[in-house]
C-alpha cells in the first residue's frame, strides 16, 4: 500500500466515532495488514479494515477474510469468520524478535486455529517474513 492509500484509511478513521485507543489500535491493523501483503501477494488489496474487527482483502474479486493478531491476543480472536462465502485467514503477528516459530506453532496448535481457518499463517513483521501453517 503507498503512503496515499495509507493515509486515505487513516484519513477514514479519522471520521469515524472512535476512541483513541480503538484508533491506535485500528491503525496498528491498517500497518500489520499492509506490511503482510507486501510480503505475501502485493497484488492483492484491501476493500476494509476499519468497520469490522476483521479486515477483508481482495484480488480478481474474490474477497477473504483477515484475522490479524499478536500472540497475547490469540484467545480473543479465535471465532470463525463471519461469512461462510468468503474465504477466512487468521494471521498471528508476531512483533517479538525472540519468539520462537516452535512454540508458536504450538500455540496455534492448541487454540485449533488451524481448524477455523481456511488459512493460517506466522508473520514475522520485523523480519518481513511469512510461514503458512496451513
Amino acid at each position: 500500500m503507498s503512503l496515499k492509500n495509507f493515509n486515505d484509511w487513516v484519513t477514514k478513521l479519522n471520521l469515524l466515532d472512535f476512541s483513541s485507543v480503538e484508533k491506535e489500535n485500528k491503525i496498528i491493523q491498517i500497518t500489520d495488514l499492509n506490511r503482510f501483503i507486501e510480503c505475501y501477494d502485493p497484488s492483492l488489496e484491501i476493500i476494509d479494515c476499519i468497520n469490522y474487527d476483521f479486515c477483508i482483502i481482495g484480488k480478481n474479486n474474490l474477497e477473504k477474510e483477515v484475522i490479524l493478531t499478536d500472540i497475547s491476543n490469540v484467545n480473543n480472536t479465535i471465532e470463525k469468520s463471519r461469512n461462510k462465502n468468503k474465504e477466512s485467514w487468521f494471521v498471528l503477528v508476531n512483533d517479538k524478535l525472540d519468539a520462537a516459530l516452535k512454540s508458536i506453532i504450538k500455540t496455534i496448535e492448541d487454540h485449533q486455529i488451524n481448524k477455523n481457518y481456511d488459512k493460517v499463517f506466522v508473520f514475522n513483521f520485523f523480519q518481513s517474513s511469512i510461514y503458512e501453517i496451513k
